[in-house]
């Protein structure tokens, strides 16, 4: 996962908008977690010397829930909103068995939002 901008800043009104993407670097093809169009993800913030879960991710039934497939070399982008300020790392599901769960450790992208 990369992320353009690693220090974010909140705009006066709403939360900080943390664009990123995701890009299949291996030789097989994995499946990410998708909800819509839109890739899910989870937001840990960094406190008192450790990582905790901010903020994960939800989807109302009447979208498509299923496994996205992102071919060897395939990219997709996507955004995450962001509330507070501080130190944050972006998570990502992904598995190359699309009959599997998916691992929540894709990207681990550390941002700071002021």
């Amino acid at each position: 996962m990369q992320l353009p901008d690693t220090v974010l800043d909140r705009p006066s009104s709403g939360p900080a908008i943390v664009a990123f993407t995701i890009s299949n670097l291996s030789s097989q093809r994995v499946y990410v977690s998708r909800c819509g169009t839109r890739i899910m993800t989870a937001v840990d913030q960094y406190r008192a010397g450790q990582w905790s879960q901010y903020s994960g991710d939800g989807c109302f039934a009447i979208y498509d829930m299923s496994p996205l497939a992102l071919d060897p070399g395939a990219s997709i982008t996507g955004s995450r909103a962001v509330g507070e300020a501080g130190r944050f790392r972006l998570r990502a599901g992904a598995t190359r068995d699309p009959q599997q769960d998916y691992t929540w450790d894709v990207g681990l992208a550390v941002f700071e939002v002021r």
